[in-house]
């Protein structure tokens, strides 16, 4: 428990350092405007890493379709386009995609 912590803690203290390095290096200096498009779109690049990498699972070696997060994304952009509120569309998002996920565990119980 306690490698957890330390290990936790030493991840966002290096990250932390890096960001604080990679800002202080930018300061006062001018980018090109390919060094400037790159920064425009690493926000677009995680944030889609992050949602292939929930939204594909592997399950018994093969790989699979999350539905629950599939479900819970459409929720959420439908939410966004038509309210325009991130806060209720990822609450919203958030729980469609736990009772999808506990319907289809409801109905793959074994008797």
């Amino acid at each position: 428990m306690w490698n957890n912590w330390v290990l936790i803690l030493s991840l966002a203290l290096v990250t932390y350092v890096s960001r604080l390095l990679g800002i202080e290096a930018l300061i006062g200096r001018q980018v090109n405007s390919r060094v400037e498009m790159y920064f425009h779109f690493v926000p677009a690049g995680v944030i889609s890493a992050l949602v292939v990498s929930q939204l594909f699972v592997t399950n018994k070696g093969q790989l699979s379709l999350s539905i629950p997060v599939l479900v819970g994304g459409c929720v959420v952009a439908v939410c966004m386009k038509i309210t325009k509120s991130f806060l209720l569309a990822i609450i919203l998002g958030v729980v469609v995609g736990a009772l999808v996920n506990q319907l289809i565990h409801l109905h793959t119980i074994p008797l």
